[in-house]
């Protein structure tokens, strides 16, 4: 038995450029879109970097806290060093800036979810709005010329299709 396999290219530069014509009505949506999803990117990069912060002043004085704990056992010298740790931190501040910078984060969170939820949402309209342009185009009769069959409705935004 010999078995059919389909070899192609995995990505098809021609086949690309026919589907995104079709994106062209929705240029706005397109590039808010895209727009949103390099906020997103950065967003994903700045939370890990705020934690590591908040790790960076509150661990500063570790390796001296363990110096002046006497005891041995590990629990000992974490709850010495937890003991010393807001003993000193509290007087100098840097408790002020680990919850400024835990607030920050939780801020930063927030917008994080509502800059993902309009991402979303205008990336599913578009592509629904794309699909149903290639699918008018593909149900009338030999349409001629390269331009997509697109409706008024869609070409105002997605809050106005329901």
């Amino acid at each position: 038995m010999s078995a059919t396999t389909t070899q192609g290219k995995a990505f098809d530069r021609k086949l690309f450029g026919r589907v995104f014509a079709f994106t062209k009505p929705y240029r706005r949506i397109f590039w808010a879109a895209v727009l949103l999803t390099l906020v997103l990117s950065l967003v994903g990069v700045v939370r890990p970097l705020m934690m590591g912060w908040i790790v960076d002043v509150v661990a500063q004085d570790y390796n001296s806290l363990f110096q002046t704990t006497e005891e041995s056992s590990w629990n000992a010298k974490s709850i010495a060093w937890t003991a010393g740790l807001a003993r000193d931190h509290i007087a100098t501040g840097a408790w002020a800036l680990v919850w400024a910078i835990s607030i920050a984060a939780i801020v930063l969170l927030f917008v994080e979810t509502i800059v993902q939820f309009f991402q979303a949402f205008w990336t599913s309209w578009l592509g629904q709005a794309v699909t149903f342009d290639l699918r008018q185009r593909s149900s009338t009769p030999a349409s001629s010329g390269s331009g997509c069959a697109t409706s008024t409705a869609h070409r105002s935004g997605p809050w106005s299709r329901v």
